[in-house]
């Protein structure tokens, strides 16, 4: 996995940050993807080794969260921290009023860069539930992809219960075709495995159609998809149990 070139700009801007930041400063990172999220810890770090880390997935109130933050120090610039969704859904709403109270606090105890890798959709969250601490931010940047582009074969479908067998060979067909010429597998081609996958089960082809979503899978999985994934991995477990009553029978 590579920097995407559309990033360039906003990781420079971070760099820049980085470099002449020698105070308090409140960085948002929007990125959607962990492996994507870890890709640009890990430039940061061949940057700065002394970066530390700092996850909230496990729920800390905000003194617990303004302690870890005071026992790294400032030896470590910057401070990545992640898992703050987790941290919301744990404690609430209120925990991001309580930490937006003790903002100077923060500022004056933790004489760091703080980089808050969020999702996209937590940024009007934390902007509208701690106006004060969002007022303060230096940057906010923006390393979250675009959805890829549709084509038309992603759009059609069949109806499984009324097609005829001519029908179901012509999508299969034209899905392989696509799959073949395709350069670069998007979300969407995952989507048109799975479909696949459908088509050849009710052809009774079960064994390529435990192929189809597992490559899905695979898919999803590059692509930190953990819902696709989950689809797939269930499309799977179907089959092989409906292979499996089809064996006993």
């Amino acid at each position: 996995m590579q920097l995407d070139g559309r990033h360039s700009g906003d990781f420079l801007r971070l760099q820049r940050l980085l470099e002449h930041g020698d105070g308090f400063q409140l960085v948002f990172a929007a990125c959607v993807s962990v492996a994507y999220r870890q890709l640009l810890i890990d430039r940061v770090g061949s940057l700065h080794p002394s970066a530390a880390l700092l996850d909230l997935a496990s729920g800390k109130d905000p003194s617990a969260f303004l302690d870890g933050l005071r026992q790294i120090g400032t030896q470590h610039r910057p401070i990545h921290i992640f898992g703050i969704e987790a941290w919301l859904r744990r404690c609430g709403l209120e925990a991001l009023r309580a930490l937006n109270y003790r903002r100077e606090t923060l500022a004056t105890d933790v004489v760091n860069t703080l980089l808050l890798w969020v999702e996209p959709g937590t940024i009007p969250t934390f902007a509208a539930e701690a106006p004060d601490l969002w007022a303060w931010r230096a940057a906010v940047l923006d390393f979250s992809h675009p959805s890829a582009p549709r084509q038309a074969i992603h759009e059609q479908s069949i109806f499984l219960g009324s097609a005829e067998r001519a029908k179901r060979d012509q999508r299969l067909a034209e899905i392989s075709e696509h799959l073949k010429t395709a350069s670069d597998l998007s979300g969407a081609d995952a989507g048109l495995l799975l479909e696949a996958g459908d088509i050849e089960e009710s052809l009774g082809d079960l064994d390529a159609a435990v192929k189809r979503a597992a490559a899905a899978g695979a898919i999803f999985r590059r692509l930190d998809d953990r819902l696709g994934e989950v689809r797939a991995a269930g499309r799977v477990a179907d089959i092989v149990q409906a292979r499996g009553q089809l064996d006993e029978a």
